[in-house]
């Protein structure tokens, strides 16, 4: 019989899972940006970097410019030090195949999956949304009126609901990864990557 100290191995589990994930501000400082492309750098000759749009522990997020279509993309890479294990690597990949089966008007979509030649390192080329996350709205305004938060809700659920129907899981939901946009495009839309339910 294990004692108190011990962890099950479903703890263990879900501690590593944990520590894979998106978090909030208080693991920003431990994401090391020295090998991430700069301001103004181009990425495998097709993507050029306009300005950091995103942090978290897992990952960090570009806006850039698709030099041949003039088309802005959000360029989401792997954290250098979890790019250095293979599991991660591996796992990033499964999450942008999982992705590519999205179809939903509300999930940003996941464009390509590659490896920047230079500093190598993997990256997802994703949908770029333009708005506010829902936290930087509730910042501004205050509490939502019940209307909007009742569409925003729905919105979600409905690409919450598609997700799960193709085996893919978020696991990192909350107000700072969620983009409202404005009332002409009528989307409300996660920012950041699900995750297969598999992993």
């Amino acid at each position: 019989m294990k004692s108190p100290g011990d962890k099950t191995e479903l703890e263990e589990r879900v501690t590593i899972e944990k520590s894979l994930v998106n978090t909030d501000k208080g693991d920003i400082a431990a994401v090391d940006l020295s090998l991430l492309p700069k301001i103004g750098d181009t990425v495998n000759g097709f993507y050029r970097i306009v300005e950091q749009i995103g942090t978290g522990g897992m990952s960090v997020v570009f806006k850039a410019e698709h030099l041949a279509m003039r088309k802005f993309v959000a360029i989401k890479y792997l954290a250098e030090a979890i790019a250095q294990d293979p599991i991660a690597v591996q796992r990033f990949q499964t999450e942008a195949q999982a992705l590519g089966a999205l179809d939903h008007p509300t999930i940003a979509a996941v464009l390509d999956f590659g490896v920047d030649q230079e500093r190598d390192l993997p990256y997802l080329i994703m949908e770029y949304l333009e708005g506010q996350t829902l936290a930087e709205l509730i910042q501004i305004n205050g509490s939502l009126p019940p209307t909007d938060a009742r569409d925003i809700a729905i919105q979600l659920a409905d690409a919450l609901a598609h997700a799960h129907d193709r085996k893919v899981i978020h696991r990192d939901l909350k107000p700072s990864n969620i983009i409202v946009q404005s009332v002409e495009t009528q989307k409300a839309a996660l920012d950041t990557v699900p995750v297969s339910a598999g992993d």
